[in-house]
């Protein structure tokens, strides 16, 4: 989907800078003008429209400069049980197709799964793409589950301070579940021959979502009655925010909705 995307955007004249951090948006006479990248390059337009982190948006490519009481509560009053958990993705790849196998199942443990990081994980959810043969080679079969935890703080210091704890604590997480899974999925210790893991600071690293948030802020359980935050900021013009921070839920159909929405707007 996003290559179809990514092409038709350049079929009609649009250009994509891979790779290119935005450090800061230009504002001139409390207009949006542009964005200048790390490198330091400016690019100049007539509207900026912002999909990324909110925190980032708001407090540092924006300095701070265009909030209200709303704003800056909704950032610096939260406890992590507001944001959206961020987790453990792991990411197999199997030498079997295990074509009488339940693609997705969510299965209690007993006892709960311990991670390093002091959450204890009760429940397993995984996904297992054994009906799309365009997500393996054939006859391998690749699967996903994601571990939930707000420990951010401890992955990101873990990271940086002691790379190589930061593995092993990584891989002892992903055998410990291989294990588990194999006694709901014959075959699949034995012949996993892939194995990817991101923790919160990968998330954080690769999308610089506020503490690896992977869809923002935290449903209530009133949802489908939460209205979207404003996309635009207080004393700030032809400026726009889109995505998880400003609308509701996560995913691709939320974010695809928000774009056309705020090209409606403008």
């Amino acid at each position: 989907l996003a290559d179809e995307m990514e092409n038709k955007y350049t079929t009609l004249g649009g250009k994509i800078s891979f790779n290119s951090k935005v450090k800061k948006i230009i504002v001139e006479n409390n207009k949006a003008t542009g964005i200048t990248l790390e490198n330091e390059k400016d690019f100049h337009s007539d509207i900026v429209i912002s999909a990324a982190d909110g925190r980032f948006t708001i407090f540092d490519a924006l300095e701070g400069k265009y909030v209200n009481k709303k704003i800056t509560d909704l950032y610096n009053n939260q406890d992590p049980h507001k944001i959206f958990y961020s987790g453990i993705l792991i990411s197999l790849g199997i030498a079997k197709t295990f074509k009488n196998a339940l693609p997705l199942l969510r299965f209690q443990l007993d006892p709960p799964l311990n991670l390093p990081d002091g959450t204890n994980i009760e429940y397993i959810q995984y996904n297992l793409f054994n009906y799309d043969p365009t997500l393996a080679p054939e006859g391998k079969t690749s699967l996903t589950l994601l571990l939930p935890t707000t420990k951010y703080e401890y992955w990101k210091d873990l990271r940086d301070n002691n790379k190589d704890q930061y593995k092993k604590e990584k891989i002892s997480v992903a055998e410990k579940v291989i294990e588990v899974l194999d006694t709901h999925i014959e075959g699949l210790k034995e012949n996993v021959e892939v194995i990817d893991i991101a923790t919160p600071a990968t998330f954080n690293r690769y999308t610089n979502n506020w503490n690896g948030s992977v869809q923002g802020w935290m449903p209530p359980a009133d949802f489908m009655n939460v209205k979207s935050l404003s996309k635009e900021l207080p004393g700030l013009k032809n400026f726009y925010m889109i995505g998880q921070w400003v609308t509701p839920g996560g995913g691709l159909p939320p974010a695809l909705l928000d774009g056309r929405n705020v090209t409606q707007i403008i």
